[in-house]
């Protein structure tokens, strides 16, 4: 799970589309905070490989994102990440041959965001 402060801003958020999405028209990252509001913020697709850490059952694991098969957003004002507990967060793509949200084995796939008062 990733842990970001409430407020922070300059935070990048990527999410692994696995694909190559160079081409899409339309990048989004859709969320559900916890108070069950959703909405979503237009990403860009990273053009270059991203190098990311990650917890996952106490240990630091190491993840690269290639060139073009990821999107992220970087919140901009406080508002962004507005509320403290676990967000749900996923990829949604337009592009020739596909149009839909980011799946996991056939199903709608969602990342937790962990937003706290303070880390």
């Amino acid at each position: 799970m990733i842990s970001v402060t409430k407020g922070t801003i300059g935070y990048q958020i990527n999410i692994d589309c696995v694909s190559n999405v160079s081409t899409a028209t339309v990048k989004k990252i859709h969320y559900k905070k916890p108070s069950g509001a959703a909405g979503s913020w237009d990403a860009t697709i990273g053009t270059s490989e991203l190098i990311v850490y990650q917890w996952e059952n106490g240990v630091r694991k190491k993840y690269t994102l290639e060139a073009n098969t990821y999107i992220y957003f970087v919140t901009v004002g406080t508002s962004d990440l507005d509320e403290v507990g676990q967000w749900k967060i996923q990829s949604y793509i337009e592009m020739v041959g596909y149009s839909g949200y980011g799946t996991d084995s056939g199903s709608q796939a969602w990342a937790i965001l962990n937003v706290d008062d303070t880390l």
